[in-house]
């Protein structure tokens, strides 16, 4: 009895000490950031002006000025425009409600509030994510072996400090509200298959949602999670009302794309920069029409951005009908265009991007905040596919069985994997353009999956 006692508070204090370590380490991740690509405009243009310390928000190429504002480096501050909040909207999203939340807490923080401050606006995000993951401790230990428990921490761990995820949190890149809030829908998951809420139920459908709007290539969130939430309703009517539920959730999801202002140049991309880009040389010259358009070969392979890049958008009129008609054309490239996916989704961090700001020390090189990082070198996104297929064989084989604890592990695993890979052919609907970065929340979401599984299967054959 006295030595089980001093077992639970040994658990106890060594659980305690593991948040400390953690708060510790991520209060480091307030240095790490992602500098602009250029993308921040379509977030932030109804709040800020321009970056703090710069003449105007977009400097003349190449000067010294648009070296040190693009690419290089991030930067903290940012000067509010007049009369803040505007209607200059570029792109709808949950990120600009989410972000201007952010905007008042910097200004309430800030004695001179003509500026914001990247680094106090992410403290929402930093405790909203060490939050989740702190429940998340708190529900596995109270429900899981001490071991399971203790693997399941060193898992989630290496994810949660991995700077190739926690960058986004001090940036304006609309990523991170599903960086932010796919451990929380996790949560929500597993405390769903584990006791029927109705409460749970809609509050997982509603980050659904949010993470659903806050991204074009999210907008179908809402249909991969219904299934691992039906039927949430009981009594009468229990299919009507869950497609109808479903339905809402979804409708309000497409309105990203519904309003999108880049279709033209996303879908010249997923053409001219993926589809016909990873056909060899030979199979590109003999491709000559691609039904009724013929194929400008001169622009294969010309990032609409760069020089000439506007002329082939305008000129090749492309469609995502045309990279269907190709690939059924010529299934080769199909092929490779999988291949070349996994093999671009074995790396997460985002090197074309400085993460380092000016005066501050560069942590994103320590080992620890790169853990999950160097993983996924070794072909990590294959393995959580083969770790998939064996899920979905056990829940085969099990059907009928007791659904317990270690469903509810591996139901999580299930739902964070096939959304994960689900991103991949998402992602090339911009085809190889900007990559990594278009798969980050993939890759997240397998990182997490993983995180779910391992301790699942170990649950798993104990029980066997």
């Amino acid at each position: 009895m006295n030595i089980s006692f001093f077992f639970k508070k040994w658990q106890l204090f060594l659980f305690y000490c593991a948040i400390g370590f953690l708060v510790s380490l991520s209060s480091l991740h307030l240095f790490v950031g992602y500098a602009d690509n250029g993308d921040f405009s379509r977030s932030v243009s109804f709040l800020f002006e321009k970056p703090y310390g710069f003449s105007e928000f977009w400097p003349l190429p190449e000067t010294i000025e648009w070296k040190r504002r693009f690419f290089s480096e991030w930067h903290d501050k940012w000067v509010f425009l007049p009369n803040w909040p505007t209607k200059g909207l570029v792109t709808l999203s949950s990120y600009k409600p989410y972000l201007l939340l952010q905007a008042k807490l910097s200004a309430l923080l800030i004695s001179d509030q003509s500026y914001y401050s990247i680094i106090l606006g992410s403290i929402i995000s930093r405790f909203i994510l060490l939050s989740e993951f702190f429940v998340l401790f708190y529900y596995v230990r109270k429900s899981t072996p001490a071991m399971i428990f203790w693997l399941f921490v060193a898992l989630a761990s290496a994810v949660f400090l991995d700077v190739s995820f926690t960058a986004f949190l001090n940036s304006f890149y609309e990523e991170q509200v599903a960086i932010i809030f796919l451990p929380a829908v996790a949560l929500l998951l597993y405390k769903y298959n584990q006791k029927y809420s109705l409460a749970v139920g809609f509050s997982a459908l509603t980050f659904a949602v949010i993470i659903g709007s806050a991204k074009e290539a999210y907008f179908y969130f809402p249909i991969i999670i219904a299934p691992f939430l039906f039927p949430i309703f009981r009594g009468k009517y229990v299919l009507a009302k869950f497609i109808l539920i479903i339905a809402i959730c979804q409708s309000i999801t497409f309105l990203p794309i519904y309003f999108g202002r880049f279709h033209k140049i996303n879908s010249y991309h997923a053409l001219y920069f993926g589809a016909l880009k990873v056909a060899q040389k030979n199979e590109a010259k003999n491709i000559i029409m691609i039904g009724s358009k013929p194929v400008l070969h001169e622009c294969i392979g010309v990032n609409a951005y760069q020089s000439g890049g506007e002329a082939c958008v305008e000129k090749t009129k492309s469609s995502y009908g045309d990279v269907i008609k190709l690939i059924y054309e010529h299934p080769i490239i199909g092929y490779r265009m999988g291949a070349s996916l996994f093999y671009e989704g074995n790396n997460i961090e985002l090197k074309y991007l400085g993460k380092n700001i000016s005066g501050a020390p560069d942590f994103s090189s320590l080992p620890i905040f790169k853990l999950t990082s160097m993983i996924f070198l070794y072909s990590f996104n294959l393995v959580v596919l083969l770790i998939t297929f064996f899920t979905l064989s056990a829940f085969i084989l099990m059907k009928g069985k007791d659904q317990g604890t270690n469903n509810s592990m591996l139901k999580v695993g299930l739902f964070l994997s096939i959304f994960g890979f689900s991103q991949y052919p998402i992602a090339l609907a911009d085809g190889f353009q900007e990559i990594t970065k278009h798969l980050i929340v993939g890759n997240y979401s397998l990182a997490l999956s993983f995180v779910f599984f391992m301790p699942g299967f170990f649950l798993l054959l104990k029980k066997l």
